[in-house]
């Protein structure tokens, strides 16, 4: 019986898990140079003739926007306000959008130029595009780093010459069955493409390109724990409350109590959120390793990685971006295709035992397989609107030298 009920209270923990992000204040400022960057890589491509990648840039830079922009607004993730430059607040949606850059447009770039030097076999470009990767996500680190030593920045605590920050940014429910539900369509969808263009060649490439995609989110979720608990996860304690009768909190639990005491003491980050509408104050402790890793590995094969294969088969399925074709043999094909099942299919059921502790699952869930493929329908809009509007630009200028 002891064992059972420790499970069970195991399993509803597991789906309790958040994502927890924490900044400075000055969060933005970095964002901002890899904007930058990410502009400046992309026309320097389209001047080497490189169109394909800019279609897979211009679909995943929508359709992450939207995301981003939804689960914003809709209060899926909790943002406080946020300043740019230490001074200028910033209303929801703005962040957003340049999220819709640096978390998604750039990823899907850097994922088709690495699968591609993969397949012309120019494993020295390859390399460089990973270490690339730890140079633009080190951008906001290396920001950090000059503002505290300028006394422009001032963290919240230094652990062990680390400085951590404690200004809550955002707070993310990881299985909630509408998110669970949404990741879960888009991830097939591009699973279904990939599957109905059907080439030996594109299957090797695709995985190629996941599996950068996954590199670049271990990268993104592990590489912040060094460096002030940028990015955790979090496992939410309901033992506070507020007390009438000495106008203050109080904790309902002398045992949690000592725990977070212990935490605070050691300088590690707590996260408090105050509910306008409610007395429960919500509390966030860095999850248990186990749960942790189960956390991460959804985090990053489905809601970062899976969610990004349509990102690249929609532009191949619409003949913006070439079929990759080459000798492929059937071993190879194999081995490739199981890599990029196990790694989605597998996440995709275990997300969905543990979201299916959720209250109203169903209902959640259906509303999550309803709204997740409007991002991807946004991003097929812009598509076919943009090259639209190319064939009709080239088709006038070929008029116009026919004229001539």
């Amino acid at each position: 019986m002891t064992a059972m009920l420790y499970f069970l209270a195991g399993y509803i923990l597991a789906n309790q898990m958040c994502i927890v992000r924490t900044s400075n204040g000055y969060f933005y400022t970095g964002a901002l140079m890899v904007v930058a960057m990410t502009f400046i890589l992309l026309t320097y491509l389209l001047k080497k003739g490189e169109k394909g990648a800019a279609w897979v840039f211009l679909m995943a830079a929508v359709a992450w926007t939207t995301v981003e922009v939804y689960i914003a607004l809709s209060g899926i993730r909790t943002v406080n306000p946020l300043m740019l430059m230490g001074g200028v607040w910033l209303p929801t949606w703005v962040p957003a959008v340049i999220r819709g850059i640096t978390d998604g447009a750039l990823p899907s770039l850097l994922g088709y130029l690495f699968a591609k030097k993969l397949k012309l076999r120019n494993y020295a470009a390859a390399l460089s595009i990973l270490l690339f990767t730890l140079v633009f996500l080190g951008v906001e680190r290396g920001v950090e780093s000059i503002g505290v030593a300028a006394s422009i920045l001032h963290p919240s605590i230094g652990l062990l010459g680390i400085p951590v920050w404690n200004s809550t940014y955002s707070i993310r429910w990881i299985f909630n069955p509408v998110s669970v539900g949404g990741l879960l369509v888009m991830t097939f969808v591009g699973l279904a493409l990939l599957a109905w263009i059907n080439g030996r060649g594109f299957w090797v490439f695709t995985t190629h390109y996941f599996l950068y995609i996954v590199y670049y989110a271990l990268c993104f979720s592990l590489i912040p724990q060094q460096f002030g608990f940028r990015r955790w996860v979090g496992a939410p304690l309901f033992f506070a409350g507020f007390d009438p009768a000495s106008m203050s909190l109080t904790f309902l639990d002398p045992a949690q109590a000592l725990v977070r005491s212990l935490w605070v003491g050691y300088g590690l980050p707590i996260v408090i959120s105050f509910y306008h509408t409610a007395i429960p104050v919500l509390v966030m402790l860095p999850a248990d390793p186990f749960r942790a890793c189960i956390t991460y590995l959804f985090d990053t094969t489905i809601e970062i990685a899976g969610v990004y294969i349509p990102y690249l088969t929609i532009p191949v399925a619409l003949k913006l971006v070439e079929k990759t074709e080459n000798g492929v043999s059937t071993t190879n094909l194999m081995v490739h295709a199981a890599i990029l099942l196990s790694f989605t299919i597998g996440p995709i059921l275990m997300a969905l035992w543990i979201s299916a502790s959720s209250i109203n699952f169903i209902a959640n869930f259906a509303e999550g397989i309803v709204t997740g493929p409007v991002s991807l329908l946004a991003g097929l809009i812009v598509l076919i609107v943009t090259r639209y509007a190319a064939e009709k630009v080239k088709n006038r200028k070929l008029e116009g030298e026919e004229r001539q």
